[in-house]
């Protein structure tokens, strides 16, 4: 029985990965709030889906908007292909403060 439902948890978080993926490969969309995923991917906590969002390849995003960098609008994902230019510019505190060695710490 704890294998069945080992498989079962295992399939249901494959399907998940693979319906994020085509979430974030729509052509129409560049990245996708997080609220947007998680209505459509219901029964994950926030951990959960940020996890599964990694696996597909997904990154997260800062809006550039400053009207959306709080709320609902400003946690945006997108696969890192279709986002190397947002990837490349980020100025993050991590980003900010790395200088290709380890990470300094405040």
């Amino acid at each position: 029985m704890a294998v069945y439902l080992a498989r079962l948890k295992l399939r249901t978080e494959y399907r998940a990965e693979a319906a994020i993926n085509h979430l974030l490969r729509h052509e129409q969309f560049q990245r996708r709030t997080f609220e947007a995923i998680k209505y459509r991917l219901p029964g994950f906590t926030d951990d959960e889906l940020r996890k599964l969002l990694i696996r597909a390849g997904a990154v997260r995003i800062r809006s550039t908007d400053p009207d959306l960098q709080t709320g609902p609008y400003a946690e945006l994902w997108g696969l890192v292909k279709k986002n190397r230019e947002a990837i490349d510019t980020d100025d993050s505190p991590s980003a900010v403060e790395w200088n290709g060695g380890p990470p300094t710490m405040p």
